[in-house]
């Protein structure tokens, strides 16, 4: 199967951190390089927005740029010009943000690899039965595994995160999130995770890219199309 990366609009959705921080190079090189340049550009951008994400822990709008950001996946994977995709080409699509996963959990953006699993892993996902990648289940167990998992609150990352105090280790803010809220309704401490977070505020600047904040539509849009 011939590889496929990033329609137009997903170069748009994933551009301003790019665009800022690469210049206007690296965003062409979305439509003319090869799969690996592709790939690691849209890590770059996704990593630079994992750091501006993690400057807005305290921000209402958190929890809207990380639903937008699941949402604006899997409309990448399954569709494009607003009109439903072959199974052929959503799993060429399925194919490239699997391996997006895998890169960012391997080069500690948690944030990335966490927004990647819960999109592949949707409901939406699934029920298109895909023909998937060999290395689709154990990619996905290896994330789920790292993680923790929703169910259990995250509380396995956010060890990790607290006994890994390295700079370049970014964790993921659906799981800082969740756990932190999970706290708050338990009435238990969250400090030593707060002040963690607020480090992030003095030395991480930036935008945030389109992916977490373009809002054109839902998932009941995403079921009919």
């Amino acid at each position: 199967m011939r590889k496929r990366a990033l329609s137009r609009e997903g170069c748009r959705l994933f551009s301003s951190g790019m665009l800022q921080h690469q210049g206007r190079q690296l965003f062409c090189s979305l439509f003319s390089s090869d799969y690996d340049d592709r790939l690691n550009s849209v890590l770059t951008s996704c990593r630079l927005s994992t750091k501006v994400l993690c400057t807005l822990t305290d921000q209402p709008s958190l929890q809207q740029h990380l639903d937008t950001a699941v949402v604006q996946t899997i409309k990448l994977i399954i569709s494009e010009h607003g009109k439903k995709l072959t199974k052929r080409n959503m799993a060429k699509n399925y194919n490239f943000f699997l391996d997006i996963m895998n890169h960012a959990l391997n080069t500690d953006d948690h944030q990335t690899a966490c927004l990647m699993f819960m999109a592949q892993t949707h409901p939406i996902i699934q029920e298109l039965s895909l023909k998937m990648p060999k290395k689709n289940q154990t990619y996905l167990e290896n994330s789920k595994n790292r993680h923790g998992c929703g169910f259990a609150g995250f509380k396995q990352h956010v060890q990790e995160f607290k006994w890994s105090r390295r700079m370049e280790y970014l964790p993921s803010l659906y799981a800082i999130h969740t756990w932190c809220q999970l706290c708050h309704k338990k009435g238990l401490d969250t400090s030593e995770i707060d002040n963690m977070m607020e480090i992030y505020k003095y030395i991480f600047r930036g935008e945030l890219m389109p992916l977490y904040h373009t809002q054109n539509i839902t998932i009941q849009d995403l079921i009919k199309i």
